[in-house]
């Protein structure tokens, strides 16, 4: 059987030290690591947590989202693996993405559920009722994400530096232009 740890973090984890990013340098709020013996070793999802007053702040949520990318692009290429999870919970919202990394560096991010957390116990039912999307996501990351063998063919491909990242995000907020990350979200 294999260990596996859920983790706010408290300090910066090796794929963020690895990389000069920005966007990388502050550590993820949450991280899900194998345990093996005593040591946390590699690292198998990523998450990041905003309040539901933040929701509506779409460049926030797309950081946030791109951080995710980055940091499981990195973590298929420190650990040669396959696939990583990555989840964004935003209030009582979450969404779960795959990233594979079997693609020959190119680094799909996949949504692969979206669950409304229960904010009390009158809603547990609506939580119990997902059921279909909480087996989804388990049988995903324990098949692909923890009995994976590492990948020794893959291909590495640089990541983008901030200035190449800046170049693609839009800098300025638009309110009337819709955003792909909002639409759980409000």
């Amino acid at each position: 059987m294999k260990h596996v740890m859920f983790r706010w973090t408290s300090v910066a984890n090796d794929e963020c030290k690895s990389s000069e990013m920005s966007l990388l340098l502050a550590r993820p709020d949450f991280t899900i690591s194998m345990v093996i013996c005593t040591e946390i070793g590699q690292t198998v999802g990523y998450g990041e947590v905003k309040p539901a007053s933040q929701a509506l702040n779409h460049k926030l949520v797309g950081k946030d989202l791109v951080r995710l990318a980055l940091l499981a692009k990195n973590a298929i290429d420190t650990y040669r693996s396959k696939f990583v999870l990555s989840f964004l919970v935003i209030g009582h919202h979450a969404t779960l993405y795959l990233t594979d990394g079997t693609r020959n560096g190119f680094y799909p991010m996949v949504e692969i559920a979206h669950i409304q957390l229960p904010m009390s116990l009158k809603e547990l039912p609506l939580f119990i009722a997902q059921t279909d999307q909480l087996t989804i996501v388990s049988s995903a990351f324990w098949s692909l994400c923890i009995d994976q063998k590492m990948d020794q063919q893959s291909s590495l491909m640089p990541t983008l530096s901030d200035n190449e990242i800046a170049t693609i995000m839009d800098i300025r907020t638009n309110r009337k232009r819709k955003a792909n990350t909002s639409r759980h979200n409000h």
